[in-house]
Protein backbone atom coordinates (compact mmCIF):
# COMPACT_ATOMS: atom_id res chain seq x y z
CA UNK A 1 0.00 0.00 0.00
CA UNK A 2 1.42 3.36 -1.01
CA UNK A 3 0.89 6.92 0.21
CA UNK A 4 -1.88 9.16 -1.15
CA UNK A 5 -2.08 12.90 -1.66
CA UNK A 6 -5.40 14.77 -1.86
CA UNK A 7 -6.15 17.86 -3.92
CA UNK A 8 -8.83 20.55 -4.13
CA UNK A 9 -9.81 23.02 -6.82
CA UNK A 10 -8.43 26.56 -6.86
CA UNK A 11 -10.22 29.68 -8.04
CA UNK A 12 -7.27 30.74 -10.19
CA UNK A 13 -4.94 29.35 -12.81
CA UNK A 14 -5.53 27.49 -16.05
CA UNK A 15 -7.06 24.00 -15.89
CA UNK A 16 -5.03 21.03 -17.01
CA UNK A 17 -6.46 19.00 -19.89
CA UNK A 18 -8.87 16.36 -18.60
CA UNK A 19 -7.88 12.70 -18.81
CA UNK A 20 -10.91 11.81 -20.92
CA UNK A 21 -11.99 9.10 -18.45
CA UNK A 22 -15.77 8.72 -17.99
CA UNK A 23 -16.03 5.22 -16.42
CA UNK A 24 -15.57 4.09 -12.80
CA UNK A 25 -14.32 0.74 -11.47
CA UNK A 26 -14.03 -0.92 -8.06
CA UNK A 27 -10.87 -2.49 -6.64
CA UNK A 28 -11.61 -5.75 -8.44
CA UNK A 29 -11.79 -4.03 -11.82
CA UNK A 30 -15.56 -4.26 -12.23
CA UNK A 31 -17.44 -1.30 -13.70
CA UNK A 32 -19.58 0.47 -11.10
CA UNK A 33 -21.86 3.53 -11.08
CA UNK A 34 -19.75 6.66 -10.74
CA UNK A 35 -22.08 8.66 -8.48
CA UNK A 36 -20.46 9.35 -5.11
CA UNK A 37 -17.18 7.55 -5.83
CA UNK A 38 -15.04 10.66 -6.22
CA UNK A 39 -13.19 8.89 -9.02
CA UNK A 40 -11.88 10.66 -12.09
CA UNK A 41 -14.69 9.12 -14.14
CA UNK A 42 -17.24 10.91 -11.94
CA UNK A 43 -15.59 14.30 -11.41
CA UNK A 44 -13.96 14.63 -14.86
CA UNK A 45 -11.85 17.55 -13.73
CA UNK A 46 -9.85 19.59 -16.19
CA UNK A 47 -10.53 21.09 -19.58
CA UNK A 48 -12.41 18.68 -21.90
CA UNK A 49 -10.17 17.18 -24.56
CA UNK A 50 -10.71 19.12 -27.78
CA UNK A 51 -8.80 19.04 -31.05
CA UNK A 52 -9.15 20.35 -34.58
CA UNK A 53 -7.62 18.79 -37.68
CA UNK A 54 -5.99 21.60 -39.66
CA UNK A 55 -6.11 19.71 -42.96
CA UNK A 56 -2.36 20.10 -43.53
CA UNK A 57 -1.07 17.06 -41.67
CA UNK A 58 -1.35 18.66 -38.22
CA UNK A 59 -3.77 18.70 -35.28
CA UNK A 60 -4.23 21.63 -32.87
CA UNK A 61 -5.01 21.00 -29.19
CA UNK A 62 -7.50 23.73 -28.31
CA UNK A 63 -6.61 23.53 -24.61
CA UNK A 64 -2.82 23.78 -24.76
CA UNK A 65 -2.60 25.49 -28.17
CA UNK A 66 0.06 23.03 -29.22
CA UNK A 67 0.09 21.95 -32.87
CA UNK A 68 0.93 18.27 -33.29
CA UNK A 69 2.33 16.39 -36.26
CA UNK A 70 -0.06 13.75 -37.56
CA UNK A 71 1.49 10.38 -38.32
CA UNK A 72 0.82 8.26 -41.40
CA UNK A 73 1.43 4.80 -42.87
CA UNK A 74 3.03 5.77 -46.19
CA UNK A 75 6.79 5.32 -45.69
CA UNK A 76 7.49 9.07 -45.44
CA UNK A 77 9.10 10.97 -42.57
CA UNK A 78 5.65 10.98 -40.93
CA UNK A 79 5.27 7.18 -40.95
CA UNK A 80 4.09 5.87 -37.59
CA UNK A 81 6.58 2.98 -37.72
CA UNK A 82 9.70 5.17 -37.93
CA UNK A 83 11.89 4.83 -34.83
CA UNK A 84 14.87 6.87 -33.64
CA UNK A 85 17.44 6.97 -30.89
CA UNK A 86 16.93 9.92 -28.57
CA UNK A 87 19.66 11.98 -30.26
CA UNK A 88 18.38 11.13 -33.74
CA UNK A 89 14.89 12.23 -32.77
CA UNK A 90 16.33 15.77 -32.76
CA UNK A 91 18.86 15.55 -35.59
CA UNK A 92 16.82 13.24 -37.80
CA UNK A 93 13.07 13.58 -37.44
CA UNK A 94 12.68 17.11 -36.10
CA UNK A 95 15.46 18.51 -38.29
CA UNK A 96 13.82 17.02 -41.39
CA UNK A 97 10.46 18.62 -40.62
CA UNK A 98 12.10 22.02 -40.15
CA UNK A 99 14.19 21.69 -43.32
CA UNK A 100 11.06 20.97 -45.38
CA UNK A 101 9.00 23.68 -43.62
CA UNK A 102 6.36 21.08 -42.82
CA UNK A 103 2.89 22.68 -42.69
CA UNK A 104 4.56 26.05 -43.23
CA UNK A 105 6.62 25.99 -40.01
CA UNK A 106 10.29 25.70 -39.10
CA UNK A 107 9.84 25.66 -35.32
CA UNK A 108 9.08 21.96 -34.92
CA UNK A 109 10.55 20.36 -31.79
CA UNK A 110 10.40 17.27 -29.62
CA UNK A 111 7.70 17.72 -26.92
CA UNK A 112 8.60 17.66 -23.25
CA UNK A 113 7.14 14.85 -21.16
CA UNK A 114 4.19 16.86 -19.81
CA UNK A 115 3.24 18.05 -23.29
CA UNK A 116 3.48 14.53 -24.66
CA UNK A 117 1.32 13.03 -21.92
CA UNK A 118 -1.31 15.75 -22.43
CA UNK A 119 -2.63 14.02 -25.57
CA UNK A 120 -3.26 10.71 -23.78
CA UNK A 121 -6.93 9.74 -23.50
CA UNK A 122 -7.40 7.52 -20.45
CA UNK A 123 -10.85 6.35 -21.48
CA UNK A 124 -9.32 4.21 -24.23
CA UNK A 125 -6.24 2.10 -25.03
CA UNK A 126 -4.54 0.40 -27.98
CA UNK A 127 -3.85 3.28 -28.58
CA UNK A 128 -4.59 5.57 -25.63
CA UNK A 129 -5.32 8.68 -27.70
CA UNK A 130 -8.37 10.56 -28.93
CA UNK A 131 -9.64 9.94 -32.45
CA UNK A 132 -7.80 13.05 -33.67
CA UNK A 133 -4.64 10.92 -33.41
CA UNK A 134 -6.16 7.59 -34.47
CA UNK A 135 -8.47 7.79 -37.48
CA UNK A 136 -8.62 6.00 -40.85
CA UNK A 137 -5.11 4.58 -40.45
CA UNK A 138 -4.45 2.12 -43.28
CA UNK A 139 -1.45 1.12 -45.41
CA UNK A 140 -0.55 3.90 -47.82
CA UNK A 141 -2.51 6.66 -46.08
CA UNK A 142 -0.86 10.08 -45.77
CA UNK A 143 -0.79 12.58 -42.92
CA UNK A 144 -3.53 14.60 -44.61
CA UNK A 145 -5.87 11.63 -45.14
CA UNK A 146 -5.44 9.69 -41.89
CA UNK A 147 -4.07 9.92 -38.36
CA UNK A 148 -2.01 7.07 -36.92
CA UNK A 149 -0.47 6.19 -33.56
CA UNK A 150 1.88 3.25 -33.06
CA UNK A 151 1.36 1.07 -29.98
CA UNK A 152 4.63 1.79 -28.25
CA UNK A 153 6.89 4.31 -26.55
CA UNK A 154 7.39 7.87 -27.80
CA UNK A 155 10.41 9.98 -26.89
CA UNK A 156 10.07 13.26 -25.01
CA UNK A 157 12.77 15.92 -24.86
CA UNK A 158 12.96 15.57 -21.05
CA UNK A 159 15.96 13.77 -19.53
CA UNK A 160 15.85 11.93 -16.22
CA UNK A 161 17.59 14.10 -13.63
CA UNK A 162 18.62 11.08 -11.53
CA UNK A 163 19.83 9.06 -14.52
CA UNK A 164 20.60 11.60 -17.26
CA UNK A 165 21.60 8.88 -19.72
CA UNK A 166 17.88 8.08 -19.77
CA UNK A 167 14.96 10.17 -21.06
CA UNK A 168 11.27 10.22 -20.21
CA UNK A 169 8.86 8.67 -22.68
CA UNK A 170 5.12 8.07 -22.96
CA UNK A 171 3.66 4.72 -23.99
CA UNK A 172 0.57 5.15 -26.12
CA UNK A 173 -0.66 1.59 -25.77
CA UNK A 174 -1.86 2.31 -22.22
CA UNK A 175 -0.80 5.92 -21.57
CA UNK A 176 2.02 5.09 -19.14
CA UNK A 177 4.91 7.48 -18.45
CA UNK A 178 8.36 6.14 -17.60
CA UNK A 179 12.11 6.58 -18.01
CA UNK A 180 13.41 3.22 -16.76
CA UNK A 181 11.54 0.61 -18.81
CA UNK A 182 13.89 0.86 -21.79
CA UNK A 183 16.98 -1.31 -21.36
CA UNK A 184 19.17 0.61 -23.81
CA UNK A 185 18.56 4.06 -22.32
CA UNK A 186 18.84 6.94 -24.83
CA UNK A 187 20.34 4.57 -27.38
CA UNK A 188 17.01 2.72 -27.62
CA UNK A 189 14.93 3.33 -30.74
CA UNK A 190 11.47 4.70 -29.99
CA UNK A 191 8.70 6.48 -31.89
CA UNK A 192 8.52 10.26 -32.32
CA UNK A 193 5.75 12.82 -32.77
CA UNK A 194 6.83 16.44 -33.21
CA UNK A 195 5.06 19.57 -31.96
CA UNK A 196 5.20 23.34 -32.34
CA UNK A 197 3.50 26.27 -30.62
CA UNK A 198 0.32 27.58 -32.23
CA UNK A 199 0.10 30.94 -33.99
CA UNK A 200 -0.79 31.72 -37.57
CA UNK A 201 -1.62 34.65 -39.81
CA UNK A 202 -3.00 35.11 -43.28
CA UNK A 203 -3.36 38.12 -45.54
CA UNK A 204 -5.92 38.57 -48.30
CA UNK A 205 -5.59 41.38 -50.82
CA UNK A 206 -8.10 42.48 -53.47
CA UNK A 207 -6.19 43.80 -56.47
CA UNK A 208 -6.93 47.11 -58.16
CA UNK A 209 -9.22 46.98 -61.17
CA UNK A 210 -10.00 49.83 -63.56
CA UNK A 211 -12.72 49.89 -66.22
CA UNK A 212 -13.13 52.60 -68.85
CA UNK A 213 -16.16 52.73 -71.10
CA UNK A 214 -16.35 55.05 -74.11
CA UNK A 215 -19.65 55.68 -75.75
CA UNK A 216 -19.59 55.89 -79.55
CA UNK A 217 -19.31 59.41 -81.01
CA UNK A 218 -22.38 60.81 -82.67
CA UNK A 219 -22.25 63.34 -85.46
CA UNK A 220 -25.13 65.50 -86.61
CA UNK A 221 -24.86 67.73 -89.64
CA UNK A 222 -26.93 70.73 -90.68
CA UNK A 223 -26.52 73.08 -93.56
CA UNK A 224 -24.16 75.38 -91.71
CA UNK A 225 -22.89 73.56 -88.56
CA UNK A 226 -21.28 70.21 -87.73
CA UNK A 227 -21.48 69.09 -84.08
CA UNK A 228 -19.53 66.11 -82.69
CA UNK A 229 -20.36 64.74 -79.22
CA UNK A 230 -18.17 62.16 -77.38
CA UNK A 231 -18.90 60.87 -73.85
CA UNK A 232 -16.39 58.88 -71.80
CA UNK A 233 -17.24 57.22 -68.49
CA UNK A 234 -14.40 55.95 -66.24
CA UNK A 235 -14.93 53.75 -63.19
CA UNK A 236 -12.10 52.76 -60.86
CA UNK A 237 -12.24 50.26 -58.01
CA UNK A 238 -9.68 51.02 -55.34
CA UNK A 239 -7.37 48.46 -53.76
CA UNK A 240 -8.67 46.83 -50.60
CA UNK A 241 -6.42 44.93 -48.21
CA UNK A 242 -7.45 42.94 -45.15
CA UNK A 243 -5.39 40.95 -42.71
CA UNK A 244 -6.67 38.23 -40.40
CA UNK A 245 -4.48 36.95 -37.59
CA UNK A 246 -5.10 34.19 -35.09
CA UNK A 247 -2.59 33.67 -32.31
CA UNK A 248 -2.40 31.58 -29.19
CA UNK A 249 -2.95 33.30 -25.84
CA UNK A 250 0.13 34.94 -24.41
CA UNK A 251 1.95 33.94 -21.26
CA UNK A 252 -0.34 33.99 -18.25
CA UNK A 253 -3.48 33.96 -20.40
CA UNK A 254 -5.88 31.02 -20.32
CA UNK A 255 -7.93 30.04 -23.36
CA UNK A 256 -11.65 30.67 -22.93
CA UNK A 257 -13.62 27.55 -21.96
CA UNK A 258 -14.32 25.10 -24.76
CA UNK A 259 -17.89 23.89 -24.81
CA UNK A 260 -18.46 20.26 -25.80
CA UNK A 261 -21.98 18.76 -25.87
CA UNK A 262 -22.60 15.67 -23.77
CA UNK A 263 -21.30 12.65 -25.62
CA UNK A 264 -18.97 14.65 -27.81
CA UNK A 265 -19.71 16.06 -31.24
CA UNK A 266 -19.19 19.60 -32.44
CA UNK A 267 -17.20 21.87 -30.20
CA UNK A 268 -16.61 25.59 -30.19
CA UNK A 269 -14.35 27.82 -28.18
CA UNK A 270 -12.52 31.10 -28.31
CA UNK A 271 -9.15 32.34 -27.26
CA UNK A 272 -8.31 35.70 -25.82
CA UNK A 273 -8.41 38.21 -28.64
CA UNK A 274 -9.34 35.75 -31.37
CA UNK A 275 -12.44 34.63 -33.21
CA UNK A 276 -14.31 31.42 -32.45
CA UNK A 277 -12.72 28.11 -33.32
CA UNK A 278 -14.95 25.27 -34.47
CA UNK A 279 -14.35 21.68 -35.38
CA UNK A 280 -15.12 18.11 -34.44
CA UNK A 281 -14.64 16.89 -30.91
CA UNK A 282 -11.80 14.41 -30.53
CA UNK A 283 -13.04 13.01 -27.24
CA UNK A 284 -16.24 11.47 -25.95
CA UNK A 285 -16.11 13.09 -22.56
CA UNK A 286 -14.35 15.42 -20.24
Amino acid sequence: MGPARAVRDSSGGCPLPATGQTTCWNSSGSVIPCAGTGQDGELRKGAPLAYVDNGDGTVTDLNTWLVWEKLSDDGTVHDKDNVYTWANAFTGHVATLNAMSFAGHRDWRLPNVRELQSISDYQTYNPSVASAFDANCAPGCSATTCSCTALGYYWSSTSSVSDPWRAWYVGFRYGNVDAWGVSDDKSATLYVRAVHDAGSSSTTTTSTSSTTTTRPSTTSTTTSTTTTTSTTTSTTTSTTSSTTSTTAPGAGTCPSPIVIPAGGGTFSGTTSGSSAQTGTCGSTGG
